[in-house]
């Protein structure tokens, strides 16, 4: 009993950690991108003791929305488990969200704010968690190297709940406030960035990212 609640309380970290980085595509995910293109991303991520490798999909369906899906593995540092075996966490997540774009100044670059919801599904070992994000996205882009490229900084708190079960026993609904933060270079159709990102008392996690737009 004491190992299932202990498994509950750390796949409840990570699940709150893992589902806080946003799938965002927009500008106020810091990928502006149009109507009817998709962009696929793939990323690394650096969590205390483990190391986390994703690949995402996203859609822009109209001017305002975009759909996004994603997997990601985890695996475990089997020298902070004590050398033990530890089997890898597989993370499925969804997402949509809703962009809003402001004039920031008459001839300035555009602000995107993006109202979204997400879920998760993680399964790891016996263990089997869900988790709801519901966040808002705030980012912009502006021309750099003499409009040779796009910078593109964003940020997005959430709140984060999640939900863990392990054979017979299940945990209550836990909720924590997160935030992802970070940057995307955009060279023609091209993404290369980094981010961060910061749940509850937990240590922050740093992130890498690249994709193509199409």
């Amino acid at each position: 009993m004491t190992r299932m609640r202990s498994l509950l309380s750390a796949g409840l970290t990570f699940a709150l950690v893992l589902t806080s980085s946003q799938l965002e595509a927009q500008l106020c995910g810091g990928v502006p991108f149009n109507r009817d293109q998709t962009v696929v991303m793939a990323s690394a991520g650096f969590p205390d003791n483990a190391n986390t490798f994703g690949i995402e999909g996203r859609r822009k369906t109209s001017n305002a929305i975009v759909l996004a899906g994603g997997y990601s593995i985890t695996t475990i540092d089997e020298d902070a488990a004590g050398g033990e075996d530890i089997p890898s966490q597989h993370t499925i997540a969804a997402q949509g969200a809703y962009e809003f774009q402001l004039q920031s100044a008459e001839s300035g670059p555009q602000l995107g704010i993006c109202p979204n919801v997400g879920f998760g599904y993680t399964k790891w070992d016996e263990l089997s968690m869900v988790s709801i994000p519901l966040g808002i996205g705030v980012g912009t882009a502006f021309e750099i190297g003499q409009g040779t490229a796009l910078l593109a900084p964003y940020a997005s708190p959430s709140i984060v709940f999640a939900k863990a079960e392990v054979e017979d026993v299940e945990s209550d609904w836990e909720n924590d406030f997160g935030i992802t933060a970070g940057a995307n270079l955009v060279v023609s159709n091209l993404i290369f960035g980094g981010s961060f990102t910061k749940v509850g008392d937990a240590d922050g996690t740093f992130g890498v990212q690249a994709g193509l737009i199409f």
